[in-house]
């Protein structure tokens, strides 16, 4: 199927920029002549299958696209979500000859904004087009506001997302400590999110038991959650801190990118400082996630199998739009038996660590057993001084943290990998 685009190189503001996406070359036809009869329109393209519509949607950036569910090629409940999710400023209105509660739940789930039932009278198409632009227009003026703080008060809001190559390298410990270092030991209003899917164990460093997740502030129909709301769902943990924990993965995969966007945007306006423990995968949600962060923190251990998967993940942070201000490098057991010196980890992976965390098994099995963090329970003891250290460092921006000088020596990581740190300096 051939897609037809517009050159729609200069618009008033006035004028709707919408993508038709249907299997159905009559019904294509019909909702391209219908709105393109009407100057405040612009027809950008029309497609007949779900994967021309997702690329297009990413090249043209439509204000609107009307998606048919029942395509080929992708049908159009994923193209709907994959354009919420890569092109969030796109409203898509999901189109569908079948009205079962299944499958409008479907379409909200995805991240639609609105539902039509085929045959779709013009008035009614035209009405939800101008409904969905207007709404959308007034959501993005509320955004704008919110990031325009007054001049005497800096913003202080910040998603720090705690990421790493593999299971096992200490993300969850670090997550949790920092989270609670910030909330009782920097008195800052924190919360930790858990975005491990089904495999979360912050509740367990916790000692914590809901049955409340992040599920709960989807609700129904997709409506936007509120702050009394989020009280009601997080669990107030001695600390000061306040923890959203996940559901079980089959029901994670329920909420669209859309809908994690707009509870973080609330979760912003509500804290200060949000940690989130993310799973040692890209899957969508964690990507997700991470698009959604202010920092990067990615915690590796100083070995061969944490390293190896780390490069993994930077060579994919490009393509994904991470510049290097965004991920900072955290090696975690740097003294641990066999470590692979600093110096060859930053050559590698061309980047500075921006903290380096001691090895103190005892006391980290210990704590997590207990279900007590680290940093108040034990906050003389060294580790507990590296955590509180980095977390002060997060809120106060005092710096990047330590980082040994740069070496060209080649080591076994070069070998590993096949480059030499003398042509890859770290930034």
């Amino acid at each position: 199927m051939r897609a037809t685009v517009s050159n729609g190189t200069t618009l008033g503001k006035s004028t709707i920029r919408v993508l038709i996406a249907d299997g159905d070359e009559q019904q294509r036809t019909a909702l391209a002549t219908a709105l393109s009869a009407r100057p405040e329109f612009d027809v950008v393209a029309t497609v007949g299958h779900g994967e021309r519509a997702t690329l297009l949607v990413s090249q043209l950036r439509p204000d609107i696209a009307l998606v048919d569910m029942a395509m080929m090629r992708s049908d159009g409940s994923s193209a709907a979500e994959h354009i919420a999710f890569t092109t969030p400023g796109c409203q898509v209105i999901l189109l569908s000859s079948h009205n079962e509660p299944s499958v409008v739940r479907r379409a909200m789930q995805c991240g639609a904004r609105e539902f039509l039932i085929k045959p779709i009278e013009e008035k009614e198409l035209i009405g939800t087009i101008l409904r969905v632009y207007e709404g959308a227009v007034r959501q993005q003026s509320a955004v704008l506001a919110e990031m325009s703080p007054p001049p005497d008060r800096a913003r202080t809001d910040q998603v720090i997302a705690v990421w790493g190559p593999k299971g096992g390298v200490g993300r969850t410990f670090l997550a949790v400590n920092l989270a609670v270092a910030m909330a009782a030991v920097e008195h800052h209003r924190v919360l930790l999110m858990d975005g491990c899917l089904g495999f979360c164990t912050a509740d367990v460093a916790l000692n914590i038991s809901t049955g409340r997740n992040i599920l709960d502030l989807v609700g129904d129909g997709g409506k936007s959650p509120d702050s009394e709301l989020v009280s009601r769902v997080v669990v107030h943990h001695a600390s000061g801190l306040d923890v959203l924990l996940a559901p079980p993965v089959e029901a994670m995969l329920q909420i669209a990118p859309a809908q994690l966007q707009r509870i973080m945007s609330l979760m912003r306006s509500i804290y200060e400082y949000i940690v989130i423990d993310t799973r040692p995968l890209l899957d969508s949600t964690t990507v997700a996630l991470l698009d959604l962060s202010d920092v990067i923190l990615t915690v590796c251990n100083p070995d061969i199998a944490s390293l190896r998967n780390l490069r993994i993940f930077l060579d994919a942070a490009g393509y994904l739009g991470y510049g290097p201000d965004l991920i900072r490098l955290i090696v975690n057991r740097y003294d641990m038996r066999g470590a692979i010196p600093q110096e060859e980890i930053e050559g590698v992976c061309r980047r500075r660590v921006a903290f380096a965390i001691r090895n103190d098994t005892e006391a980290v099995s210990m704590s997590i057993n207990r279900g007590e963090p680290l940093v108040t329970s034990q906050p003389q003891r060294p580790i507990s001084v590296e955590l509180i250290k980095l977390a002060s460092i997060l809120t106060r921006a005092q710096g990047s943290g330590p980082a040994k000088a740069e070496s060209a020596a080649v080591g076994v990581l070069d070998r590993l990998f096949g480059r030499s740190k003398l042509n890859n300096k770290p930034h």
